[in-house]
């Protein structure tokens, strides 16, 4: 495959802060000090290498969880690995989404691969891991997937179930969906390497397994010949070493809420936004039972979640007595993983990267938080999409935008340009005999020039809103234009959102089989300035 790059800022819908974390210099004091890019990470291996974690009671945990949802021996021999003084781990992490839910999942898990390679040819043994969020309880966001066939047409598949409490993704079984794999079936049918997919779904969601699970399955059996090692969110063992943690986030619940006030303040007076909504009720904690996962909050010097309340030392004695009822919330998990793992670097997206500027306020708290890098971000193209962009003389960037006005830009492309030449020419006409009318009228009296301008105002309106409507008419009149547009569209910018967000990795694995990962693991996993188009 061919590639090419885009710049972040070309792409709609990017944080301003992330957009200025990868220039650095102007947000330096909401990230970690030793993040400084890809030229920094040997020196932060060096700190992380040096430090104490409770490798042999993870690596137990991390031994039985690979086991038993089939990872590949490279995978295992990792998890051996990292039992081993000095050996690092480049983490990421993702919702354990429906078949493994948008691409960008597995371009978090590839971009650990290569910065795990990375690290390890520079003389820091490192393994890549993957943390299952089997805690998430946003079942909303996890039951559906989306794919797409040769044809740009998109098959929305949606996980049925009943059950109405906020249950985590562990809680959640698949249970029996006949309908939903006779729908993947039917989007795979004219893939190459469909069979291949199906039979990897089959493998990991076809039984008596939880929705992370199933995920955590389907990873192995993609990527675990690469290396890649996961890791149970849920596992007693986590939260065992978690509790520690717990404990001092409830105890430190003022100097917390301090602490991130603060920071959102400073991010709003540098004009940004803070990406996690934060109340002065809020900790960082969840309390989870058969019931499903609930915020904890403080009220009025107790703690609660639903019908539970606690004073701070109940709630201190309930975490240390049974640490499997809590789980971190987004803030707190990334400290987690860097105090009970030996990591060298969190990979993270945009909206991670974001958050993370509040992360980094709890070292005050907690000593220490992570270092984040960006994942990779793609869009894969087809040769049918590169046609239609060059016979509609289209960028990649053309298409970040609604289909209609997709349609009216193909439409200006397809018309004789004469139409909107003299079109043109007779809109500015216009405007400059107004704005000599304006004059006139100012000459005379200025409330009578208030009003022309607003009847001006008005008249632009309706002659850009006519233009509009011309170019709709035209599109409306040429099929062909319109299932270009349609294709492109879906391909690109699927509903408004970019390709990696909405459509699974599958569907694409399903057309390109073996050599798309090859390409993909081609990228230097220090380029992160960049959004990389792909091109067979």
């Amino acid at each position: 495959m061919k590639s090419f790059a885009l710049n972040h800022s070309q792409i709609p819908g990017r944080p301003k802060l992330f957009l200025e974390f990868l220039r650095l210099d102007s947000v330096r004091q909401f990230y970690n000090s030793y993040h400084r890019g890809c030229s920094a990470i040997g020196e932060l291996a060096r700190y992380r290498q040096n430090m104490q974690f409770p490798r042999d009671e993870i690596c137990t945990a991390l031994q039985d969880f690979n086991v038993g949802v089939g990872n590949a021996a490279v995978a295992l021999s990792n998890v051996q690995k990292l039992s081993q003084e000095g050996v690092l781990a480049v983490i990421t992490g993702q919702q354990a989404g429906l078949f493994g839910g948008p691409a960008l999942s597995f371009y978090k898990a590839i971009t650990a691969i290569l910065l795990a390679r990375k690290l390890s040819e520079e003389g820091f043994p490192t393994v890549p891991l993957f943390w299952v969020a089997s805690e998430d309880h946003d079942f909303e966001e996890i039951r559906q997937t989306t794919f797409i066939d040769r044809d740009a047409r998109l098959f929305d598949l949606r996980l049925q179930d009943v059950e109405r409490a906020p249950l985590p993704a562990a809680q959640r079984n698949v249970g029996e969906q006949g309908n939903l794999f006779q729908r993947l079936a039917e989007s795979l049918q004219e893939a190459e390497y469909g069979r291949q997919v199906l039979e990897w779904i089959h493998e990991s969601y076809r039984g008596p397994y939880s929705m992370s699970e199933a995920f955590a399955r389907l990873l192995a059996r993609v990527l675990g010949k690469y290396g890649l090692v996961l890791l149970d969110a849920s596992d007693p063992a986590v939260r065992r070493l978690s509790s520690k943690y717990y404990v001092q986030a409830i105890e430190q619940t003022g100097r917390v809420q301090e602490l991130l006030e603060s920071r959102a303040n400073e991010l709003r007076s540098a004009g940004f936004q803070p990406q996690v909504h934060w109340a002065r009720d809020y900790t960082l904690l969840f309390y989870v039972d058969s019931s499903g996962r609930r915020a904890i909050r403080n009220f009025k010097g107790r703690f609660r979640a639903g019908d539970r309340s606690w004073t701070t030392k109940e709630l201190v004695e309930e975490i240390t007595q049974h640490p499997s009822c809590f789980s971190p919330s987004v803030l707190l998990r990334p400290v987690i993983q860097d105090a009970i793992l030996p990591s060298a670097i969190y990979v993270g997206g945009p909206a991670e990267i974001s958050y993370f500027a509040q992360v980094q306020a709890l070292t005050g708290v907690f000593g220490w938080v992570p270092v984040i890098e960006p994942r990779l971000s793609v869009i894969l193209l087809d040769p049918r999409a590169c046609r239609y962009l060059g016979r509609n003389r289209l960028q990649v960037t053309d298409l970040f935008c609604r289909l209609e006005e997709l349609e009216e830009k193909i439409v200006l492309h397809r018309l004789d340009p004469a139409i909107f030449e003299a079109w043109n020419q007779h809109d500015q006409n216009a405007k400059k005999e107004l704005d000599s009318l304006l004059g006139l009228a100012t000459r005379v009296d200025p409330t009578i020039a208030i009003a022309l301008q607003t009847s001006r105002k008005k008249i632009d309106y309706q002659l850009n809103k006519i233009r509009k409507k011309m170019l709709r008419l035209a599109a409306e009149k040429d099929r062909l234009l319109k299932s270009q547009a349609n294709y492109l569209h879906n391909l690109v910018y699927p509903g408004g959102v970019l390709q990696e967000r909405k459509i699974n990795f599958l569907s694409f694995y399903a057309r390109y089989g073996p050599a798309l990962l090859e390409s993909l693991f081609s990228v230097s996993p220090c380029e992160k300035v960049s959004h990389v188009v792909m091109v067979p």
